[in-house]
């Protein structure tokens, strides 16, 4: 009689009713629900008492029959059906007034107080029997009655406040997912498989709230449930999968072995997808919520970054290998790959790490190759070296990570070498490193570019004449800045070329020196832009050369002296020097006329250091050049 009068009374509100869907469809207009609502509350507890009483009846049962059985299942299943409509009705948006106000106002347990007593009752109950009996199918009905109590505590995980019945609870689904007593209960595979569907939903509602039980519980995963085709198992696999990301963040780096579970189920999920299958899109679709996992940035905020930063290597590695499995990795999440790259607190380990990652990616096709060579010349440009000091030590990890970046470079040069015609590689490359070059990076990160430029090609075959001027301001600019960093005056030039600031001279622009011995044409560029710094006093109006004009200018033309005088002492550099000859006469003729006007007044010691380097390059240009020296000024 309970069955048919409350099969009767949630008809009026059930558009659709099936007694073993995981989600009861609700219809529309709930301008009905606290009265049936009410009336809910009211069988529940005779469909529990109902129950208590029938267990107890079948437990005494040397066996248990078909009908008595049923009976006790189909109360379980109303039970069930009860509980999921006051819960679906508790945590829609806007609940109706009259129901929110028959409730408790305890805080967030918005249950009815008598329902919830007897359903508590009913975990008095539990376990049904013996989870493993002698007799087989005496075994799958008591499996399948304490699955059906499992499932309607799952619903009710929010309100359980009973130790004592949590721990049964929890107890009962790691024996499910372990599937002991196997043997027992072998011909319930089926059945494991078609009730899991309600255990994988609410799965990470269960770990979300299990406190010491949620790492024996995510390890926990039953193969059966990721290898069944049943679509609707599907759904719940899904669902499932798309909370994972949001349980790291929410664990964040604060519970490192919970966050290897998950990462580890990541992975598994990854490596077992088939291929354009469901769930491999699916995985797919975690790359846009694990941007947060990573590292974020608003505009050109400050980066926010992620759990990954802080947790341990062992956690980083296993998120890296989840990389791979993507079969299309979104340029988003590169990006957020990137931040952490750049991140002072990452170790070199797990930097490289993520280069060999990726590096396989590509060659798996799960990466463009523009994505691809855009993140490896990103990582160049923008890697934090922080030099204390300039050093022409390599490995100088005492005061930068210059020793750090060496293996970076070095890890993504030999990247590079491998995708196939290096010419080629650098055309297709160009564009992302004028780009980082355009933004002035640090002079160790643009050697770091340069020499990735000489690795690929020096000779500059394949490049267009556009982008060899291009190239030859960034590397006119990038000697003058070395020169300045480097203190190289005149003097030392000249009479202590094996000093400490040559050595750090000769360190920064000798990637650039092998791409001027390459090509000719970028030699004549570089040349004529060192012409056009040269201020000519004949052109320039008495009005400009006020002192700060004159003494920026006075440097400028000191270091243009410094370098062309550098360069003129290279012989492999002779014959490209040669072709440039009347651009340097021109140079030599213009700084000549800047010492010698009354417009431009330097002060004594800037006149002394311009006098010197003009002097000692006249006399190795006049040389090489076969100039006279009243050609090129007194």
């Amino acid at each position: 009689m309970f069955l048919l009068f409350f099969g009767f009374s949630l008809g009026k509100i059930l558009e659709h009713e099936c007694l073993h869907s995981f989600e009861v469809e609700l219809p529309k207009d709930h301008s009905g629900m606290p009265s049936v609502l009410k009336r809910i509350e009211d069988l529940v507890p005779l469909l529990v008492n109902s129950f208590h009483d029938s267990a107890l009846s079948i437990q005494a049962m040397p066996v248990i029959d078909g009908q008595s059985f049923d009976c006790i299942l189909y109360t379980l299943q109303n039970i069930n059906m009860a509980v999921k409509v006051v819960v679906d009705e508790i945590n829609r948006p806007h609940m109706s007034h009259e129901f929110s106000s028959i409730l408790p106002s305890n805080g967030n347990k918005l249950m009815p107080n008598t329902m919830l007593m007897y359903l508590k009752k009913l975990g008095d109950s539990f376990p049904v029997g013996k989870i493993y009996h002698s007799a087989e199918k005496e075994g799958e009905r008591f499996f399948i009655l304490n699955l059906g109590i499992t499932e309607i505590f799952l619903h009710l995980i929010t309100w359980i406040d009973d130790p004592n019945l949590f721990e049964k609870l929890l107890h009962f689904i790691e024996t499910l997912l372990l599937k002991q007593g196997s043997r027992n209960l072998s011909a319930t595979k089926t059945i494991l498989e078609k009730q899991l569907v309600s255990i994988i939903s609410l799965f990470p509602r269960i770990v979300a709230v299990s406190g010491g039980w949620r790492l024996r519980l995510l390890e926990l995963k039953d193969d059966s449930a990721f290898k069944s085709c049943d679509p609707d198992m599907l759904s719940y696999q899904i669902v499932w999968l798309q909370e994972l990301p949001n349980l790291l963040l929410k664990l964040g780096d604060r519970h490192p072995p919970l966050s290897k579970v998950i990462l580890k189920l990541l992975l598994q999920i990854g490596q077992c997808s088939p291929q354009n299958s469901p769930l491999a899109s699916e995985y797919n679709c975690l790359q846009w919520r694990l941007k947060e996992f990573y590292g974020t940035q608003v505009i050109a905020g400050p980066v926010n970054y992620g759990p990954f930063i802080k947790l341990p290597t062992d956690c980083q590695e296993l998120s890296i290998c989840c990389l791979y499995y993507f079969s299309s990795l979104n340029p988003d999440l590169l990006q957020s790959i990137t931040f952490c790259c750049l991140c002072n607190h990452l170790e070199p380990s797990v930097l490289l790490r993520i280069i060999e990652v990726l590096e396989s990616a590509f060659r798996a096709a799960h990466l463009p190759i523009s994505d691809y060579i855009g993140f490896l010349v990103t990582l160049i440009a923008r890697f934090k070296v922080y030099p204390g000091k300039f050093s022409s030590e390599e490995n100088d990890t005492k005061v930068s990570k210059s020793g750090i970046f060496k293996s970076l470079n070095s890890a993504i040069c030999s990247c590079l070498s491998q995708l196939g015609d290096n010419s080629m590689v650098l055309k297709l490359l160009y564009k992302h490193i004028s780009r980082e070059m355009s933004l002035k990076p640090s002079l160790l990160n643009m050697r770091g570019l340069f020499r990735v430029i000489v690795m690929l090609d020096r000779r500059l075959k394949q490049l267009a004449e556009e982008e060899v001027i291009d190239l030859s301001n960034s590397l006119a600019y990038y000697v003058l800045d070395a020169s300045s960093a480097s203190s190289c005056l005149t003097d030392t030039i000249a009479l202590a070329e094996d000093s400490n600031k040559i050595a750090i001279l000769k360190y920064y622009i000798q990637p650039c020196i092998f791409l001027l011995y390459g090509s000719d044409k970028l030699l004549n560029h570089v040349v004529k832009l060192f012409d056009s710094l040269v201020l000519d006093i004949d052109c320039s109006p008495v009005s400009q050369c006020d002192d700060n004009h004159v003494l920026k200018h006075a440097t400028m033309v000191l270091e243009v002296a410094c370098i062309l005088n550098f360069m003129h002492h290279d012989v492999e550099l002779h014959r490209g020097l040669s072709s440039s000859r009347e651009t340097i006469k021109h140079i030599l003729l213009k700084i000549s006329k800047l010492l010698g006007s009354g417009n431009f007044s330097m002060p004594v010691e800037e006149r002394h250091k311009v006098k010197t380097a003009f002097d000692q390059l006249r006399a190795v240009a006049c040389k090489l050049h076969c100039l006279e020296s009243g050609d090129v000024g007194v």
